[in-house]
């Protein structure tokens, strides 16, 4: 894919979004301005591949309501159109268990206990992972705030019925709630092409609260290296976001995000740009 050569993106969404895709209209106008076009592809309706060049996976937001279907599709659009990211990397990282497999390679990530579904009894026990602090629950497939509570108390009585709610959907997981988030926030580094771009801190988002974005500068050499790190392995991939939270002064990783991300273009100003010319080049 060249600039002087137009290519038709389809932009992997779905039918309805639950909240506004801010980075969809800039990216949209910087593949018009490098002569290319954009069409919005939704997963869980039907839509036509033919024509398209290259399938680029965005805004999908719901696919943690039926995850073992939106991997089907996304298997079987990737065999038919080239798809950013790569099939494989998004069933990998599909369930949160992929941090498992970042702490096994010698990652600092945030603890993490996770609960099969299936599980009858010792929620209690899964609720006393982490002594002295509150908590965090919520399905190990998930995106936004879907169903994520803070428990200041592990004690609280609402906590073991709601993992259980969540069990009987899936799995889940449970992690201590660091207080940095609400002070430190998370920050949340966005890198493209090969190279990071630019970092945005997030103050803390549970279920129904709205998200609090700030622009966080560039990535530190710290930073760098983490998501160098978290993507050693990972074939074919074009986009990602290490999400980053602050416990006893080091980071550790919250989130590896490489399905659905904004990419926060809205908060550093021709990042949408830059994102399009590496895709030019990558492609």
């Amino acid at each position: 894919m060249v600039q002087d050569s137009p290519v038709r993106i389809g932009t992997v969404t779905c039918a309805t979004l639950p909240e506004p895709d801010h980075d969809q209209p800039l990216l949209e106008a910087a593949l018009a301005r490098a002569g290319h076009e954009a069409v919005p592809v939704p997963w869980d309706a039907p839509a036509d591949l033919d024509g398209l060049d290259l399938l680029l996976v965005r805004s999908c937001w719901n696919y943690y309501e039926q995850p073992n279907a939106f991997l089907a599709w996304t298997a079987q659009a990737a065999s038919k159109v080239p798809m950013l990211n790569p099939a494989p990397v998004v069933a990998w990282n599909a369930h949160k268990g992929y941090l498992k497999d970042l702490e096994a390679r010698g990652l600092s990530v945030v603890p993490t206990t996770f609960v099969e579904q299936g599980t009858e009894s010792g929620l209690e026990v899964a609720l006393g992972s982490f002594p002295g602090s509150g908590l965090v629950v919520k399905p190990a497939v998930s995106a936004g705030s879907y169903r994520t509570r803070v428990f200041d108390d592990p004690a609280d009585p609402d906590a073991v019925p709601f993992l259980a709610g969540i069990l009987a959907d899936g799995d889940a997981m449970v992690q201590p709630f660091l207080p940095s988030v609400r002070t430190v926030g998370e920050r949340s580094v966005v890198w493209f092409g090969g190279e990071t771009s630019h970092v945005v801190v997030k103050k803390p988002r549970f279920d129904g609260d709205d998200e609090s974005v700030r622009f966080g500068g560039s990535a530190t050499d710290e930073e760098r290296s983490l998501l160098e790190a978290c993507l050693d392995g990972l074939d074919d991939v074009f986009y990602a976001r290490l999400d980053l939270m602050e416990s006893d002064g080091r980071w550790l990783v919250s989130e590896l995000e490489l399905i659905e991300p904004s990419l926060f273009f809205f908060k550093a100003e021709g990042t949408a740009g830059r994102f399009v010319e590496a895709l030019e080049r990558a492609v």
